[in-house]
């Protein structure tokens, strides 16, 4: 199937764009719910979890991860045809509180609410830069305008 089917130009912004913000769900996911994340490191995965956990570092590490993966779904989101904000909130909110929840369940992982909180914390941060942006996209646009309209200079 080609790339440039759809009524939109760049309908294949949409399909690539929804291909890596899947494949990082997936990933994240992955990630917060695997008993060992790191088992790729071997033996130094026990330390460099022992290490991180119940630090600071590990609400970095969520507020980066949510601060990405609503970046993510905005962008995809603008793709579309209809962009909701409000989706993109439920979507993220909905994984942050589903996978802090399973991790209750999960052997070796412990559900955290201050975890939950940076989380929240990632997306807000998205969500304010992404309306700042748009906000001065918008004054820059009727600076434009206008002195487009105000004719030559002389």
């Amino acid at each position: 199937m080609p790339l440039m089917t759809g009524t939109r130009p760049f309908a294949w912004h949409a399909r690539i764009a929804s291909l890596v913000t899947g494949t990082y769900v997936v990933l994240l996911t992955y990630l917060l719910l695997t008993p060992e994340p790191l088992f790729l490191f071997g033996s130094a995965a026990g330390e460099i979890h022992g290490a991180v956990d119940g630090t600071v570092s590990t609400y970095v590490q969520h507020t980066l991860a949510y601060a990405v993966l609503m970046a993510l779904f905005v962008w995809t989101s603008s793709l579309r045809s209809r962009p909701s904000v409000f989706a993109c909130i439920g979507i993220a909110g909905g994984h942050a509180f589903l996978t802090e929840g399973l991790q209750l369940i999960v052997p070796g992982r412990h559900g955290d609410p201050w975890d939950l909180i940076a989380d929240f914390a990632g997306m807000a941060v998205v969500l304010a830069s992404a309306g700042i942006a748009v906000a001065l996209q918008k004054f820059l646009t009727q600076e434009t305008l206008r002195a487009e309209s105000a004719g030559p200079e002389v």
